[in-house]
């Protein structure tokens, strides 16, 4: 593939389809400096992630002037309206432009994505770069971009939904690593397959895998346990322990040394010597004190059940902690 800037605008019409109707096929136009090769792995790329989302797309040939007045219409006002009735006839439509960059530098693949719904004059778009950009390169440049968009429209529509309950309720959820609500609430998603996991106080945190279905709610229900903590995680006693015994002993000292302090007579002869341990047996009591209840503390407080959570996500996990400390 020759180093190119590709700018990919892709416009998909979601429409409010009632449950029982089936959703139309969507085409892929693609248009610009761009040969057959790359132009068969845009249109299978889009295919493939529309195919996930419920959604079939076809690869329709338009006349150049009907596409590039598609591409124009995309800083219009009101994009979707301004796109010609020829084109609309499909329920959806992704337009991918490609031109070619040879500027100073290393050659770079620009892939920009506009998405449009039917019904709501406003659009989303997201980009992506691509250095030296092969046919691999290129595939996953679009997939990316088609996905985030498709998936964002889809859930839009409202029509795919997860119902997630928990035993006890009131439990916390993450969908695909991201907070969505509290247990019991109605969570609206893309169809496919998505990871959810729950979390309460004082229970182990729990994950399950569910597959989304277009135009349905499906239901969840997780039982939770109670957190188990085991021997190794209780908090060893030796430090508190010995805090307590190494205070209670200062005190004992210092007691001692108030005690049997002694001043200089106040009449006679001078004592040649006397003992005024008063100060240093103040330190000793309050440091022994305080070392004391330091150890009191940690020795009564309650052990902590604390768990560490992994949310398997796209390409990766996210790390947490939950749990009462």
């Amino acid at each position: 593939m020759t180093p190119a800037l590709l700018s990919v605008a892709s416009a998909a019409l979601i429409a409010a389809w009632p449950g029982a109707r089936a959703r139309a096929d969507g085409a892929v136009l693609v248009v610009g400096k761009v040969s057959p090769r790359d132009r068969e792995v845009i249109v299978d790329t889009v295919r493939g992630e529309g195919t996930a989302l419920a959604l079939k797309f076809s690869s329709s040939i338009f006349s150049r002037d009907a596409a590039d007045a598609a591409v124009a219409c995309l800083k219009d006002r009101t994009p979707w309206s301004c796109v010609a009735s020829a084109i609309r006839g499909k329920d959806q439509l992704v337009i991918v432009e490609v031109d070619s960059d040879l500027g100073a530098g290393a050659p770079m693949t620009i892939v920009t994505a506009h998405l449009l719904t039917a019904g709501a004059e406003d659009e989303t778009f997201a980009n992506r770069n691509c250095a030296m950009c092969n046919e691999d390169a290129l595939k996953r440049a679009v997939g990316d971009l088609s996905r985030d968009l498709l998936q964002r429209a889809a859930t839009r529509t409202g029509r795919t939904r997860l119902a997630i309950h928990t035993a006890p309720g009131g439990a916390q959820v993450m969908l695909d690593g991201a907070p969505a609500g509290a247990a019991g609430d109605t969570m609206v998603t893309y169809p496919g397959r998505h990871t959810v996991l729950v979390q309460l106080r004082g229970h182990a945190p729990l994950t399950r895998d569910v597959v989304a279905i277009d135009g349905k709610t499906i239901e969840l229900s997780i039982d939770l346990a109670p957190a188990r903590i085991r021997r190794d995680d209780r908090p060893s006693q030796f430090l508190p322990g010995l805090a307590i015994g190494v205070g209670g002993a200062a005190m004992a000292v210092g007691g001692l040394m108030i005690l049997f302090d002694q001043d200089p007579q106040p009449r006679g002869p001078q004592q040649p010597h006397f003992y005024d341990t008063a100060t240093a047996g103040t330190v000793s009591f309050a440091a022994g004190l305080v070392l004391a209840s330091a150890g009191l503390y940690f020795a009564l407080r309650p052990a902590a059940t604390s768990t560490a959570t992994v949310a398997p996500v796209p390409g990766g996990a996210a790390i947490g902690w939950a749990g009462r400390f």
